[in-house]
């Protein structure tokens, strides 16, 4: 994660583990906690660069901007708040952290209403065909169970308008693992140990990952930045997804703001992926067959 974890540090901890319901339930417990506590607020709150996607679709829609109402989802401590909120007819920031929007009126304080503590899956508080342009960053889509992808992408179809844009990242599943675990040889035996370490407890953990791998086109992994349970989709998964969902025009951004075609999606290795789409009132707005038993395995497995 920029200047708060590198590339580098991010893909040497990912470790592989199969998916069960009882992984997406610990992934909304676990991670909503870690994103309350103190140091990683104060974390989030050091970074306030765009990534190169970020900046590539902010000079696509510069002429727009001034005329649309944005809702920024996820906007932790306001890294997006500083470029976007000035170019914009109207920004709302929400965040289901009620430490991250504390943060982001303390340091936006002339804007602070502007700021919601607010869930994504259930935006209820925003109303229907509103904002024209929706920004997801920083991976913030992968950090809730996975059946409540659908969820947040059919509650960002109903607070937008027809023709909106909607941007945001995910993990990739095509990402080199080998690479991230790879043993870089180095003069400093602490840092070899360390590099060994992650492998053998890679291997460990996942005896099986390259079968799993191999029928998975969405996992979720326990990666070590900041305790946090990730989700990583495969990229022709995730477009099927949304062009199933009915949103149009869907285009796929490299780290490092280059457009890929249909054809690189399952040869890009990038850690995660900038998707970039419009809105259309096709979009279901109501839960479909597989949330609802999702939601009936949660349950179950409460009572």
């Amino acid at each position: 994660m920029a200047k708060i974890e590198s590339t580098a540090d991010q893909e040497a901890k990912v470790v592989f583990r199969p998916m069960s319901v009882d992984k997406n339930i610990i992934i909304g417990i676990s991670n909503h906690d870690t994103y309350e506590r103190e140091h990683v607020v104060r974390a989030y709150e050091r970074d306030s660069e765009l990534q190169k996607p970020e900046e590539v679709v902010l000079t696509m829609l510069k002429d727009r901007l001034k005329d649309m109402r944005m809702l920024d989802i996820g906007v932790g401590a306001g890294r997006t708040t500083f470029l976007f909120a000035p170019l914009v007819k109207e920004y709302i920031g929400i965040d289901y952290s009620h430490k991250m929007i504390e943060a982001c009126k303390r340091r936006f304080s002339e804007r602070a209403d502007s700021f919601r503590v607010c869930d994504a899956r259930s935006m209820s508080t925003l109303p229907d065909d509103y904002f024209d342009f929706v920004l997801f960053s920083f991976n913030g889509i992968d950090y809730v169970p996975v059946t409540d992808r659908k969820t947040i992408l059919m509650e960002v179809a109903r607070v937008a308008r027809a023709g909106a844009q909607f941007l945001f990242s995910t993990h990739n599943l095509n990402m080199d693992i080998e690479r991230a675990f790879s043993i870089s040889w180095t003069t400093n035996p602490k840092e070899n140990a360390k590099q060994m370490y992650r492998r053998v407890l890679f291997r460990l953990r996942n005896r099986n990952w390259r079968h799993e791998r191999a029928n998975a086109t969405h996992m979720i992994i326990d990666d070590g930045a900041l305790g946090l349970l990730t989700s990583y989709i495969e990229p022709e998964e995730q477009v099927r997804q949304l062009e199933g969902m009915g949103f149009t025009d869907v285009k796929v951004f490299s780290m490092q703001g280059r457009q890929l075609e249909p054809a690189d999606l399952a040869h890009a290795k990038d850690p995660w992926l900038h998707y970039l789409c419009g809105i259309s009132k096709t979009v279901s707005t109501e839960p479909g067959k597989e949330l609802r038993q999702a939601h009936a395995a949660y349950k179950a497995g409460r009572s």
